[in-house]
């Protein structure tokens, strides 16, 4: 199975054309691609998210004096203290569709929402991971 991203067949400037839609319907069919995939953006959200705090206990050597009989090595515990916060979280919420070049119907639809993602090529690389495991699980990529 190949995949081929619409922005490397296309150039940028034809996505602004207002015969996009005719473009992208002539580039699959000279490719004799089978589906074609559209991903969606349909919002993103911002959100306030609380960490609560936490304690850890790590464990700390000590050697002190046992009754006077010299030093004894053993443990004792101190507590690290970390406190709540607030961080910064934004969702994408999106709409992947696939349909078959041929007929031009949809075959396959999923909606999902990706959180906070650390950068967009992660994110990207992450989702596209999941829509393909999901593909798979449903039986869409059968050869």
């Amino acid at each position: 199975m190949d995949a081929t991203l619409a922005s490397a067949t296309l150039p940028a400037a034809n996505q602004q054309a207002a015969d996009f839609r005719s473009k992208v319907e002539q580039a699959v069919k000279e490719s004799g691609s089978d589906g074609v995939m559209v991903i969606t953006l349909l919002k993103s959200q911002e959100r306030d998210e609380y960490m609560p705090p936490t304690v850890d206990y790590l464990p700390m050597a000590s050697a002190p004096m046992y009754l006077g009989y010299g030093p004894y090595v053993g443990y004792s515990y101190s507590a690290v203290y970390q406190p709540g916060y607030y961080q910064n979280a934004t969702d994408y919420y999106l709409q992947t569709q696939l349909y078959n070049a041929e007929t031009e119907k949809p075959v396959w639809q999923a909606q999902s929402r990706s959180m906070n993602p650390y950068n967009l090529k992660s994110g990207a690389q992450g989702y596209a991971k999941s829509v393909v495991g999901k593909l798979d699980r449903d039986g869409a990529l059968k050869r």
